[in-house]
């Protein structure tokens, strides 16, 4: 309890060993099933083993060494935040994809997570969401994790474009304006695909993409929308016309296959996550 009081969850991955050193001593001291691993009561010599593999991360959540110190007071006014605007009703469902004119307005959610890993959510936290562009600029990190900042700029700009996200447009380079338009991320996809363990299959590439999504979700779970991903494929004239666009003034890599590339841009899209999840 004083260690999630900090903002950290019992299921952290970076606790692992604290939560199997616990199960190895609730098995040797002969508790019976039923007892709770948090009732026991430990010696101090069983205690220190239990914690010692974590000791850093403990250490720093019982001396309030986060970056957020005082997170119960912080997580107060995220949730006053949340019943301020939860009442709001402005805007519309997205629907440019049909499937997505489909999901109820009346959701609302906030999740949370620090540098430090703590984490908090409120609202409808356990409601599955598409990531749509949100997928930007994790699949630029992927990118320039893969085959660094020179590879990847050789191919993208980094200036805005002060044109619509999906103008059919380049700057005066030839190449989209930067990995955050559907032009460059398009470019970016293609780079994933093309250049980033060029010996793998399209649906291999994509377990490869899915792997790093999860890991970066702490080891939870990240799902995919099929739905989602074959409605915006059927509705996705204008990426496709600038994929074309983009290969007739050579945007791509030399061995890249278009159309391998937009369907990874589109697969990354549906990547389904949690609010629980998303940080």
């Amino acid at each position: 309890m004083a260690i999630t009081d900090t903002g950290v969850r019992k299921t952290d991955p970076r606790l692992a060993e604290l939560r199997k050193n616990l199960m190895e001593v609730h098995t040797s001291l002969e508790y019976t099933d039923d007892s709770p691993v948090n009732t026991m009561l430990l010696e101090r010599g069983n205690f220190k083993r239990v914690i010692q593999d974590n000791i850093v991360l403990i250490s720093r959540a019982l001396r309030h060494q986060f970056v957020i110190p005082d997170w119960h007071d912080f997580t107060a006014y995220i949730e006053e935040f949340y019943w301020f605007v939860k009442p709001l009703t402005d805007g519309k469902v997205a629907s440019y994809i049909p499937q997505l004119a489909r999901f109820s307005p009346d959701h609302c959610g906030v999740s949370v997570c620090s540098v430090d890993g703590q984490r908090y959510v409120i609202g409808d936290t356990d409601v599955n969401f598409t990531m749509q562009s949100c997928s930007k600029p994790i699949t630029y990190g992927i990118a320039l994790n893969e085959l660094g900042n020179e590879t990847v700029h050789k191919y993208v700009g980094t200036e805005p474009s002060g044109r619509m996200f999906n103008a059919i447009v380049l700057d005066y380079n030839d190449k989209p304006h930067n990995p955050l338009v559907n032009a460059g991320s398009i470019v970016v996809n293609g780079l994933l695909q093309s250049l980033v363990k060029p010996e793998m299959s399209s649906s291999e590439k994509f377990d490869f993409v899915q792997q790093y999504f999860k890991r970066l979700a702490g080891g939870e779970t990240v799902g995919f929308s099929n739905g989602t991903f074959l409605s915006e494929k059927e509705n996705a004239d204008r990426n496709y016309s600038l994929g074309y666009y983009m290969r007739e003034n050579k945007c791509f890599p030399d061995n890249c296959d278009l159309m391998a590339s937009l369907d990874l841009y589109f697969q990354v899209s549906e990547t389904s996550w949690l609010m629980g999840v998303c940080t």
